[in-house]
């Protein structure tokens, strides 16, 4: 993939005013929001993958980081690109955020699809089965979904880098009649160990996520809720209807319908620019 430099892209964008873009962390935030303003996009209008600008000084937190720097950069420059990124635990944390941006309004992109109209259709369509209400599953992932979303939120704050992209959740999610159950303590042990972190620290780290749900209690759903996790929890769900890995994220992301844009102002926000 070709890079472009920030300086040629602004020269470029200060000689074509009417261009409009919208700059995403990767493929799959440019493809879905290719398909929710289809043939409304204004043809001046482009989405672009953060990968496709040259930035060479952002050797941390992927993508995003590198999106988040180069809004920073046009800044007061351009009002005809905007940015859309994963809100990540910005909101929570009171993370300052550059005014060319718009944050997704849950945590991440996958939170546009856990909700229940999506959830229903799933389990309704995709999967063909009465069995499991779309309502009931929603319920276990917010309340199994908080819990590992404080876990990653007390990592972020105490810098402990767990690695949760190479400690394999479904692991430590069970079926028992039906019931998803997550072994919490165990997955924090895996979590220490691939990390090398002494697991002397792991009783420590279970209470200091209790104490987390509990100062921020208040908070949202939606807002703590990561999508990874949550695509998890709702694949450990579908296993007993013979619904395989992949498969659960595959149903998830074509269960999102155009008309669900109108609930989410940011994403709305979005929709709008592109297509005006």
């Amino acid at each position: 993939m070709i890079r472009r430099d920030p300086e040629s892209i602004l020269v470029a964008m200060k000689m074509d005013p009417e261009r409009r873009q919208v700059y995403v962390e990767g493929p799959r935030d440019r493809l879905f929001l290719s398909w929710l303003v289809s043939d409304n996009k204004n043809p001046n209008s482009t989405i672009l993958e953060i990968d496709t600008v040259k930035l060479p000084n952002t050797s941390y937190g992927g993508n995003r980081m590198r999106l988040l720097k180069f809004a920073e950069f046009l800044d007061g420059k351009v009002e005809s690109t905007k940015f859309f990124a994963d809100a990540d635990f910005d909101r929570i944390l009171n993370h300052a955020t550059p005014k060319l941006v718009w944050l997704t309004d849950g945590r991440d992109l996958e939170g546009y699809v856990i909700r229940v109209e999506c959830l229903d259709k799933v389990l309704r369509v995709g999967v063909a089965t009465e069995k499991l209400r779309a309502d009931d599953l929603l319920q276990t992932i917010y309340r199994l979904g908080r819990k590992l979303g404080f876990l990653r939120l007390l990592s972020e704050k105490r810098d402990l880098n767990l690695p949760f992209q190479n400690t394999v959740l479904n692991r430590f999610l069970k079926l028992n009649d039906g019931a998803i159950e997550l072994q919490l303590n165990a997955y924090i042990r895996a979590l220490l160990q691939n990390v090398d972190i002494s697991l002397t620290h792991a009783s420590d780290i279970a209470i200091e996520v209790k104490n987390l749900e509990e100062e921020f209690k208040e908070i949202p759903n939606n807002q703590i809720l990561h999508g990874k996790d949550a695509f998890c929890i709702v694949e450990k769900g579908l296993s007993r209807f013979g619904v395989k890995g992949s498969e659960a994220a595959k149903l998830l992301w074509t269960s999102f319908e155009r008309k669900l844009v109108a609930s989410e102002s940011n994403l709305g926000a979005v929709i709008g620019f592109l297509c005006a």
